[in-house]
């Protein structure tokens, strides 16, 4: 394991809530009411490095929610699923909900990363839902 992962393992291991930052913290506040309530799709998106990922990680360690680091590796969970890396385009996420019904997901939440390209105002890290 080079120094890095190991690194980025400890503060995984340390890291909670009361490391997030205020943007960060209101999406997290913002996802807690959506984990067993009625949306079943909710898509994190932003930049990357505004912490999509570390926020999800902080509910993986808290037990709320199960990780996959790719669409590819979508499977059973009795939590709701985070599925990262998962595509931006609209089209993209409704094909997701055949693969929700297949492994009977209940609630999903897709981490996506926005281009320059797809920002027309400012942004750090937002929450889109979908019934």
């Amino acid at each position: 394991m080079n120094r890095r992962t190991e690194v980025e393992n400890q503060i995984k291991a340390l890291s909670d809530a009361s490391w997030l930052f205020p943007s960060q913290a209101a999406v997290y506040q913002e996802l807690l009411p959506f984990l067993g309530g009625l949306h079943r799709v909710v898509n994190l998106y932003g930049l990357q490095g505004v912490g999509k990922t570390f926020l999800v990680h902080i509910l993986c360690k808290e037990n709320r929610v199960e990780y996959v680091s790719s669409p590819d590796l979508i499977r059973p969970a009795d939590r709701p699923l985070v599925i990262d890396n998962a595509p931006f385009q609209r089209t993209a996420v409704r094909g997701m909900r055949n693969q929700m019904r297949r492994f009977d997901l209940q609630q999903v939440i897709l981490v996506t990363r926005l281009s320059l390209i797809h920002i027309s105002e400012p942004t750090r890290l937002g929450m889109i839902s979908y019934a």
